[in-house]
C-alpha cells in the first residue's frame, strides 16, 4: 500500500461546475480520480481553501488558506508543519513548483518560453523583467535528485537543459482523455470549418493563425474559423487585427463553452499554432470526437500526431505562418479531393485517443515513486 500526499493549487477549479479551464487543473482532477480507484494506495489531498471537503475515495482533504505564488514561504513553512510525521511513501505537488517532494512538470519553463519568441530583443526584454520569477523557479528546482513527471519529451528537454536536471530522474508521462459516452456524428459543413481555443496569451501562436488565414483568403480559398476566445471583448488589439486582415465575416467568435460536444463535432479540423505548449489536451479531446488536429512543431503533442495519418503537422521554424498556411490549404484540398482519405486520419485521429487514459497516466506516476 502506497501512501501519497498529492499538493495541488485549488480543489475548487478542478471539481467546479462551471467546467476546468486549464490543463494543470484537468491533471489534478483525473490523479484524484483515478488514485482514489486504485485499492494500492492511500490518498490525501492537500488544496488552498475551496468548497470540496469530501471525494469518494480519497482518505481527506486537507484545505489551507495558503499563498501559492511569489517566493511562497508561507505556504512551504504551513505544508512542512502538516506533512511532519506523516510518514508519506510520496509528496507529489501539481502546478506548485517547491524545493522538495516529486513534481509533475506540466507547463514550460519560463526560460524555455521566452527562448521561443524567436525573436532575441523580445526575449532578452522579458527574461529581464522576469528575472525573479526565473531565479524563484531555480531555487524550487536545486534539489534535482528526486523524481520529475513531464506530460512530453519537448518539458523533459526544457528542464533537462535549462534547470541541469538528469535526464534520469524525469520520466515522461503523456496525459489523457475521456471518451464521449456515446457517438456522435460529425456535421457536415459545406464550407471547411477551422476550430481553435485561445485561452489568451501571445504564445499561442494566435496572430500567426489570422496571417496564415489572411493568405488563405487572398488564394481565394473558402473557410470558417470557429475561435473560443472568452477574453475577445477586451483585446481591443486583436480586433483591430482581424479588421486589417478583413477576416471579420470569416471567423465566429465563440464564449467558454462548458459542454465542447458541439464545438467538436462542428469542426472539420481544429488548430493548435502555439509557439509553446507542454501538451495540448484539446488535440486528444478534438480526437476523442474524430476531429483531427493541425499541430505545431513545439508543441508537446506533436510527439503522439503524424502527419497524415491520424492529424497534421506543421513547423514552427523559418516562415511558420507560411508553413501553417499551405498545412491549411492541404487539409481543405485533402477532404474536397480525397474525402476516403480525409475520413481515415478522422478514424485513426479517435483510435489515438483511445490508446491514452487517464488510467494510464496515473499509473505511469504511481508505479515509478
Amino acid at each position: 500500500m502506497k501512501e501519497i500526499a498529492l499538493i495541488i493549487d485549488s480543489l475548487d477549479k478542478s471539481f467546479s461546475e462551471e467546467g476546468i479551464k486549464g490543463g494543470g487543473n484537468r491533471v489534478s482532477r483525473h490523479l484524484i480520480l483515478e488514485w482514489a480507484k486504485n485499492p494500492e494506495i492511500n490518498l490525501d489531498v492537500y488544496s488552498s481553501k475551496s468548497s470540496v471537503s469530501q471525494l469518494d475515495g480519497v482518505r481527506q482533504i486537507i484545505n489551507l488558506d495558503w499563498h501559492l505564488y511569489g517566493e511562497g514561504e508561507q505556504f512551504f513553512f504551513q505544508l512542512k508543519e502538516l506533512l511532519n510525521n506523516k510518514n508519506y511513501d510520496a509528496v507529489i505537488f501539481n502546478d506548485i513548483f517547491s524545493e522538495e517532494g516529486h513534481l509533475i512538470l506540466n507547463c514550460n519553463s519560463l526560460p524555455y518560453r521566452y527562448d521561443n519568441c524567436k525573436n532575441f530583443l523580445s526575449s532578452t526584454v522579458l527574461k529581464f523583467l522576469k528575472r525573479k520569477k526565473i531565479a524563484v523557479q531555480k531555487k524550487f528546482l536545486q534539489n534535482k535528485n528526486r523524481k520529475f513527471f513531464a506530460v512530453s519529451n519537448i518539458v523533459k528537454e526544457d528542464y533537462a537543459k535549462n534547470f541541469g536536471i538528469p535526464h534520469e530522474n524525469i520520466f515522461t508521462a503523456y496525459p489523457g482523455v475521456e471518451l464521449p459516452s456515446k457517438s456522435h456524428e460529425q456535421k457536415d459543413n459545406q464550407i471547411f470549418t477551422f476550430g481553435m481555443v485561445n485561452s489568451g496569451g501571445y504564445n499561442k501562436g494566435v496572430y500567426t493563425l489570422i496571417s496564415s488565414l489572411s493568405l488563405l483568403k487572398r488564394a481565394k480559398i473558402p473557410f470558417r474559423l470557429k475561435l473560443i476566445y472568452p477574453k475577445y471583448n477586451n483585446d481591443s488589439f486583436f480586433k483591430v487585427y482581424i479588421k486589417l486582415n478583413k477576416l471579420e465575416n470569416d471567423i465566429e467568435i465563440l464564449e467558454f463553452q462548458k459542454d465542447m460536444t458541439d464545438f467538436y463535432t462542428s469542426t472539420d479540423c481544429l488548430l493548435l499554432t502555439s509557439f509553446t505548449e507542454a501538451f495540448g489536451l484539446v488535440v486528444l479531446e478534438a480526437a476523442s470526437f474524430s476531429t483531427p488536429s493541425i499541430v505545431s512543431s513545439t508543441s508537446g503533442v506533436s510527439e503522439i500526431i503524424f502527419d497524415k495519418e491520424n492529424g497534421f503537422l506543421f513547423s514552427m521554424k523559418n516562415n511558420r505562418k507560411k508553413n501553417l498556411f499551405k498545412k491549411m490549404k492541404e487539409v481543405i484540398n485533402l477532404k474536397k479531393e480525397k474525402p476516403d482519405e480525409f475520413e481515415k486520419i478522422q478514424k485513426n485521429a479517435y483510435e489515438t485517443a483511445k490508446k491514452y487514459s487517464w488510467k494510464n497516466f496515473a499509473n505511469t506516476i504511481a508505479n515509478n515513486l
